[in-house]
């Protein structure tokens, strides 16, 4: 009878009854990598505040860059990515300015085992 286990560049498959196929993923030296959740959303500029400022359904709003990272910081999220999500044009002194209005957020944090 063939194992029902197969170790391939680092991804333990396990056949199992019922289950089409299910793995396992170690890193380097057997160790179980971590697994992580992810999380974005959208920091707007609020110009009756004159700062950064994102809000969640059914929470109130968080004002400052500072405040948003260290806010969802203390909740074990890790800031991974930000990128510009919406930009403003204008024209200024013979050129055309961009100004950005709006970032995509995106963290991670791990996985409770």
């Amino acid at each position: 009878m063939p194992s029902p286990f197969a170790l391939v560049d680092g991804v333990l498959r396990v056949a199992m009854a019922g289950f089409k196929r299910a793995q396992l993923v170690f890193g380097q030296g057997g160790k179980m990598m971590t697994r992580w959740e992810y999380l974005t959303l959208s920091i707007e500029y609020d110009k009756k505040q004159r700062d950064w400022a994102t809000r969640a359904a059914g929470k109130p709003a968080v004002v400052g860059l500072q405040a948003i990272l260290n806010e969802y910081g203390t909740q074990g999220w890790e800031l991974v990515a930000l990128q510009a999500e919406y930009m403003e044009v204008y024209p200024a002194f013979g050129k055309w300015c961009l100004e950005p209005q709006a970032y995509r957020a995106t963290f991670k944090r791990a996985l409770a085992e």
